[in-house]
């Protein structure tokens, strides 16, 4: 009771609490909200946080190795945990690409013990970003662009990703209450 709560969830789930508190014009006092899983996309943080009346916050993890990244409150970029991971981005001939470019993502994880996750291929593509968060915080930034399997070609060489095509529909995301 008069507390507020921090609420973790994925982006769909959140979208989909989102719906329901605004149809039924209910509220509940968050804190903040964290979503994971798939992407947040501008438009849909701004939905969340007019509905929820919080920040909400991306967090990049995967099934196999937790908190990988998150963002700090300036929302610049995922602060890589670099205690316990160490990242790199690498082309599809394995080299690492430089910093900024786009690559393939691949981990290795200090903390499992019992099953080490070395030099993991985590399916993502992602980028190193070379600047300073403002947040004064010095872990590495990393941005995460999209999954391998959520991928295609278009003619011109670009790669793009299947989530992408829904950000056509987003400014609707509050009125969509079924899919």
């Amino acid at each position: 009771k008069n507390k507020k709560i921090v609420l973790q969830a994925q982006t769909s789930m959140l979208v989909r609490l989102a719906q329901l508190l605004e149809e039924r014009k209910n509220r509940i006092d968050f804190r903040a909200a964290i979503s994971y899983t798939e992407p947040l996309y501008p438009e849909i943080r701004l939905y969340l946080e007019k509905i929820f009346q919080a920040p909400v916050f991306n967090y990049y993890a995967s099934n196999e190795i937790t908190a990988i990244a998150q963002e700090c409150e300036k929302k610049d970029g995922l602060h890589l945990n670099s205690e316990w991971i160490y990242a790199e981005i690498l082309d599809e001939k394995n080299h690492a690409v430089p910093v900024g470019q786009k690559g393939r993502v691949i981990l290795t994880h200090f903390e499992n013990e019992v099953m080490p996750f070395i030099r993991y291929e985590t399916g993502d593509y992602g980028n190193f970003i070379d600047r300073p968060c403002d947040c004064g915080r010095t872990l590495p930034k990393i941005a995460i662009e999209g999954r391998q399997g959520h991928a295609f070609t278009l003619p011109n060489g670009t790669i793009a990703y299947f989530f992408d095509m829904a950000r056509i529909i987003l400014e609707y995301i509050s009125k969509i209450l079924q899919y």
